[in-house]
Formats: C-alpha cells, sequence, structure tokens
C-alpha cells in the first residue's frame, strides 16, 4: 500500500498536524508529501516530495477541508483519508484532534471504501476533470441574465431564464446546490439534479434526473459564461454546448461508520 499526504497551506495549524502525521506514517510506512505542500513543512527529517498529479499513490491523506479534498480529486484516482481542518468538511471523516487513534487501524486495514458517483462534463467534444459535487454554469457578467435550454436524453425538459445553472451529483447536492435550493440527495441514489441559480419565474424548480441520463444545456442567446467544475477549473463559454453524464470513475473514501444521515443532522441541522 502506498500513502501520500496533502496539506492546506494557508493554515497554520493544519500544516503542523500534517507533520505530526508524516512523523506517525513514518514510524510504520513511506509516505509521499504533494510537493507544495513540503514545501511549507518544517521536519527534521528528508521527505519524499511530487507534484500532485504525479502522486502514484493508493491512498492519500488530506489535511484541511473539502476544498483541499476536491482539488486532490482533480489529479488523483486514489482512495481519500480525509481529515477536518477546515470550517465544514461535510466530505472529511474524522476531525484533526481524532487523527492519531484512527491512524493506526488505517494502517491495519480496519475501515469500509464508500464510493461516490462523479459527473462528466464536455464542452462540445472537450472533456474536463469529472466532478466530485457540480458542474457550474453562471454569466460571466453580474446581474446579467441568461436564457438556458435543458435538455435530458435529447428531449427538452424546460428553459429557464437564470443566472446561471447547477448540475450535482448527489454528494453536491449537499454544497453549492443545496444553497440554491436542491433537495439533499442520499449518495447511494443514482442520480444528478439540474438546480437554477437566481430564477426569474417563481415555478421554475430544481430536476432530480436519472444518472443514466444526458443532460445537454444550451445557452439560447450564446452571450458568455462561465463553467466551473468542483470551485477547481474554470472555463469560458459562449455558443458551446455542454454535455453531463455519469462518469465511469468513481471517489472513494475511507470510512470507519456509514453515517451520512447523522453528518447530515451534524453539520446542517444542529
Amino acid at each position: 500500500m502506498e500513502y501520500g499526504i496533502i496539506s492546506r497551506i494557508d493554515y497554520i495549524n493544519a500544516l503542523e498536524l500534517t507533520e505530526k502525521i508524516i512523523e506517525y506514517m513514518n514510524q510504520f510506512t513511506d509516505i509521499l508529501v504533494e510537493e507544495s505542500t513540503a514545501e511549507h513543512l518544517d521536519l527534521s527529517n528528508a521527505i519524499d516530495s511530487a507534484p500532485l498529479e504525479e502522486m502514484n499513490v493508493d491512498t492519500l491523506i488530506t489535511v484541511g477541508g473539502d476544498g483541499t479534498i476536491l482539488r486532490a480529486l482533480q489529479k488523483l484516482d486514489a482512495a481519500i483519508f480525509a481529515v477536518n481542518m477546515g470550517r465544514v468538511g461535510f466530505l472529511t471523516e474524522v476531525p484533526g484532534e481524532q487523527v492519531e487513534e484512527h491512524l493506526g487501524r488505517l494502517l491495519e486495514g480496519d475501515y469500509i471504501i464508500e464510493q461516490r458517483s462523479k459527473l462528466r462534463t464536455l464542452k462540445n467534444n472537450e472533456e474536463f476533470a469529472d466532478a466530485v459535487n457540480e458542474a457550474v454554469i453562471h454569466t460571466a457578467q453580474i446581474s446579467k441574465i441568461r436564457d438556458f435550454n435543458i435538455f435530458v436524453d435529447d428531449v427538452l425538459a424546460d428553459n429557464i431564464r437564470a443566472d446561471g445553472l447547477i448540475i450535482a451529483t448527489p454528494t453536491g447536492s449537499t454544497c453549492y446546490a443545496m444553497s440554491a435550493g436542491s433537495p439533499i440527495i442520499d449518495p447511494r441514489i443514482q442520480a444528478h439534479v439540474v438546480v437554477p441559480i437566481a430564477p426569474y419565474k417563481l415555478s421554475t424548480r430544481p430536476m432530480v434526473v436519472p444518472a443514466s441520463s444526458e443532460i445537454r444545456i444550451e445557452e439560447v442567446e450564446g452571450r458568455e459564461s462561465v463553467l466551473v467544475i468542483d470551485g477547481q477549473h474554470e472555463e469560458k463559454i459562449g455558443d458551446d454546448v455542454l454535455h453531463f453524464t455519469r462518469s465511469p470513475k468513481t471517489a472513494r473514501f475511507i470510512r470507519f461508520q456509514r453515517n451520512f444521515y447523522e453528518r447530515v443532522r451534524e453539520k446542517f441541522l444542529r
């Protein structure tokens, strides 16, 4: 088993915890450190490092919040053991103060793997990195509304006027999409949700469609908009046609218990 680690580098507490994790792991196995993380660490022993996209590891420890996880999953296909050093950390598994007791279980293989579906995005025929949460289409200019045609399996499902659209996975239904009115979707359900952002008509509502369907978005006026994938990749769009389908790949998370609804209560309802 090959292990790697990445940390958010703008938070000293996350970097200090990362140093402790590396020292603990080095007692039992080698661990590869993400390059920019390594540059911000203060360790007495030499460490091996590599750029994120070149880290050939089976398991990646992320120290930060959901943004750190999404950044990693844009580049790697490793199982994620996520330590929360962010604000909400909905995708993370353990808080920073409990990490050492769970590292032992990690090394012993005493965990389960939770698989989450990913969203594939194509602009015309150009493919981008898969999204774990969502793809967002938004007007390039503030306060400028746009017309969007939404097709599901080549059938026009709706024409809406809005600031933009969110196409989210079940995982993404608890993120940006939720703040725009999406229902919370159990990650075991194979579906995508199309959520309008600030729609003009009060009757416009989110749509839940089968993950096996293809969603096609066409902007009626062809004016400039922006496509953002998981908050990590940004792409300008105009007359382009966007296609969204379920990716054949999945995101894999190391879990010590199945607690989706407990997580929802803890993060959003209490």
